[in-house]
């Protein structure tokens, strides 16, 4: 079971995910909305840490892959992080010199922290 978190994804940012807050962050007019699970064993635990993975973006600013680059140190967060990314992220498609839409990579790291 997961609990389902809000939270804002912008490049270049690190993504907070906390239990029952909203994070936003926001970069040069870009900013996507991106819902994210804080697993129930993680949260039972009191696992907190950082995620860093990089993502594949498709040309229609779809996330066709995302890879854990730097592990928080238990594997929920690390699924955790990226499946929120596979499922919910959008983005503006990179554009190469003649305009047109490319595809492309994102890194960022997703921190997961509870509440005090």
């Amino acid at each position: 079971m997961m609990r389902k978190l809000c939270l804002v994804a912008c490049a270049g940012a690190s993504l907070i995910v906390s239990p029952g807050t909203m994070a936003e962050e926001k970069r040069a007019g870009a900013g996507h909305r991106v819902m994210a699970e804080y697993p129930m064993e993680a949260l039972r635990k009191g696992h907190e840490g950082d995620v860093g993975w990089t993502a594949t973006i498709s040309v229609e600013g779809k996330v066709l892959d995302c890879v854990v680059t730097q592990s928080s140190g238990w594997p929920e967060l690390d699924e955790a992080a990226c499946r929120g990314m596979m499922k919910f992220a959008r983005f503006n498609a990179a554009l190469d010199n003649a305009g047109k839409p490319i595809e492309s990579k994102f890194s960022s790291t997703t921190r997961y922290r509870l509440p005090n």
